[in-house]
């Protein structure tokens, strides 16, 4: 439970805005709906594995360790970088390699998406040489982020607060999950009943 609440922002929010990067605007609600709503399915799939199948938990965590790692790989060797984040550290060139690679994984005319996006350039290319330079400088005092620019102190002050909510925050979910089992009744139906109470949440968001 330690490992899945330290690991619920990164897997959640990142994961998330990573996966949607790479697919069409219009599938990016559903999306979002299939990951909320894997954990709850999954939380009562492993309920009937430890039910019915083994109570132990060396096997189950055997094979999410192979799956992950699979998963890890795959990401790893396959999916490209995001864009966004190769735009924010202007590598241009590498972003259009990568957009053009999730336009035709996408399905999209390459022709044309060339001629409407990837030949035009990006808003940071109209700079001027004597801007640029200027903003190069200014790079070096400041954190640069994709729409302006943030001083350090206020970044890392921001940083600080937001680690504190998502940590407080995603702890207090996944506690919830390790009390089950000192409530009264069926710890299974516990879990049954949690992961019921989810995929409502879920489907009523």
């Amino acid at each position: 439970m330690f490992i899945l609440g330290a690991c619920f922002a990164g897997r959640i929010v990142v994961g998330l805005n990573y996966t949607v990067e790479q697919l069409r605007p219009k599938f990016a609600r559903n999306v979002v709906f299939y990951f909320c709503i894997s954990e709850p399915i999954l939380l009562i799939l492993l309920t009937v594995w430890y039910q019915f199948i083994d109570h132990a938990w060396l096997t189950i965590a055997i094979i999410t360790l192979v799956v992950q790692t699979l998963c890890i790989a795959y990401f790893y060797f396959v999916v490209p970088e995001s864009p966004k984040w190769l735009y924010t550290w202007k590598r241009f060139d590498e972003a259009r390699q990568v957009l053009k690679y999730i336009a035709s994984f996408n399905g999209v005319d390459l022709e044309e998406y060339e001629r409407a996006v990837l030949n035009k350039p990006f808003l940071k290319e109209n700079v001027v040489v004597g801007e640029a330079e200027e903003r190069d400088e200014a790079d070096s005092k400041s954190v640069r982020t994709v729409g302006n620019d943030m001083k350090p102190a206020k970044y890392y002050k921001n940083l600080v607060i937001l680690s504190i909510i998502w940590t407080v925050g995603s702890f207090s979910f996944y506690l919830m999950n390790f009390m089950n089992k000192h409530y009264e009744g069926n710890i299974f139906l516990n879990f049954y009943l949690e992961g019921v109470g989810l995929i409502i949440g879920c489907l009523i968001a």
